[in-house]
């Protein structure tokens, strides 16, 4: 027993979760005194690691060698392929896809699982109110009331749980009244306010945080985004890594990378400045450098107008940055022409230090 837990403090148990330190601890630890509840609710935030900490706390459940998941035996194969008959997983539909999806309701959720476990987004395209219907609720039951496939547990995913009807809700409740044997429920969801306050008493609960900054930064670092475009998508994520992900609309990407580019001016960093700008310049072509310049020349514009003072040109802050309205004319009508921009922003960043 001493050996088994050994290892389990010195395995990377949630490898490539980002933050949610509390949430991974406890876990861990139920999970090294086999202490385990039959129902979690996992609440929180859109897009800060609910659902992948399932999946992963799934996988170690799963192994026929663990836990901790060994990443050799047919179950882990299985997982990772994400066809291993004893995962399933609940999720709200349209009504005009509810009856597709129960002709084939096992293909459909292999199909879900296979494109979340690699990461990628599932698309839904039918409109229409999604909920988690009563039929749901009966696969559940029916999946449960059978042995494991593979003889180890039966796990099910309800995704975005306050999504359940009210019939459905209480359907679900005696299921969880009567737990089944060697079988796992995770309740996932943004709204834990929304659900039945009997169905989250029968739950053990935890609660995930938005992440910080720091920790949304590190991982879009660790993903290949330069360092410009980490942070400005670390300020568009609000804590929440799908958040960050995200193809923003481009406007609203120049007008919060202008914001960072003022500040910069703002703080009279030069070192900053030619750091930001250098990224800028190596991931930007002339369109996008043209957008980013308008951007910046219009925030630049209205810096230097909320001046209040009548006498302009004895203001060291006016003509600070009415010098810098003036060069970021400049620098677009030189990436108009086509000129080498790489020089032309270290020219102009040798004219703002001299400013400062």
């Amino acid at each position: 027993m001493e050996a088994k837990d050994k290892l389990l403090r010195e395995s990377n148990f949630f490898e490539g979760i980002t933050g949610q330190e509390i949430p991974k601890r406890i876990l861990e630890s139920m999970v090294n005194n086999n202490r385990l509840p039959h129902s979690f609710l996992f609440y929180g935030p859109y897009g800060v690691g609910k659902k992948e900490v399932a999946f992963i706390l799934s996988k170690h459940l799963l192994c026929e060698n663990g836990p901790p998941a060994c990443n050799r035996c047919m179950d882990c194969n299985q997982f990772v392929r994400g066809v291993h008959p004893d995962l399933h997983i609940v999720i709200p539909l349209p009504s005009a896809l509810r009856k597709i999806v129960s002709e084939d309701r096992y293909n459909f959720q292999k199909d879900y699982i296979k494109t979340r476990i690699s990461k990628n987004r599932f698309n839904i395209t039918e409109k229409g109110e999604r909920s988690i219907s009563i039929d749901d609720v009966r696969f559940i039951k029916e999946i449960l009331s059978v042995s494991s496939q593979r003889g180890k547990a039966r796990i099910v995913l309800i995704d975005d749980a306050h999504k359940m009807g009210i019939e459905a809700s209480n359907a679900f409740l005696k299921i969880l009244e009567e737990p089944y044997p060697a079988s796992y429920i995770f309740l996932i969801t943004t709204n834990k306010d929304a659900l039945l306050p009997t169905i989250i008493s029968r739950c053990f609960l935890l609660q995930f945080r938005n992440l910080t900054d720091s920790e949304v930064n590190e991982f879009l670092l660790s993903k290949g985004f330069g360092p410009a475009e980490a942070k400005i998508r670390t300020e568009l994520a609000q804590g929440s890594i799908k958040r960050a992900l995200i193809d923003f609309n481009e406007e609203e990407i120049y007008r919060e990378l202008s914001k960072i580019f003022i500040s910069l001016f703002e703080e009279r960093d030069i070192l900053k400045l030619i750091d930001f700008a250098e990224d800028l310049y190596e991931r930007f072509d002339r369109e996008e450098m043209e957008a980013f310049l308008n951007q910046v020349e219009y925030s630049v514009r209205l810096r230097f107008m909320s001046i209040n003072n009548d006498n302009l040109q004895n203001n060291d802050e006016a003509r600070y940055w009415f010098e810098i309205w003036k060069d970021i004319r400049k620098l677009k009508e030189f990436n108009r022409t086509r000129a080498n921009m790489g020089l032309m922003l270290s020219c102009f960043l040798f004219k703002v230090n001299n400013y400062l």
